[in-house]
């Protein structure tokens, strides 16, 4: 993964670079390009959690199947929560 940041004031430099990404991956590069406006790269994290690989909330949902030995139904999701 490659993140170019660009502060707000060279936000046409970024929609450029963008611009070129996007020709590169119409032309058969293997890369998907994005353009977001974001603050804290944190923030950008736990909006786009899948261009990081963040694979955490997935990992705890099958712990969770693989304990309960049964996939839980929104009934029964229900009823833990409240208990």
């Amino acid at each position: 993964m490659t993140i170019s940041p660009f502060p707000t004031a060279r936000l046409a430099e970024a929609e450029a670079a963008y611009a070129e990404a996007e020709k590169a991956a119409q032309e058969g590069a293997p890369i998907d390009a994005v353009l977001i406006a974001a603050g804290p790269i944190e923030k950008m994290k736990r909006a786009y959690p899948n261009y990081f690989a963040d694979t955490q909330g997935f990992i705890g949902r099958v712990r969770r199947f693989i304990e309960d030995g049964e996939r839980p139904t929104p009934a029964k999701k229900a009823a833990k929560r409240s208990a």
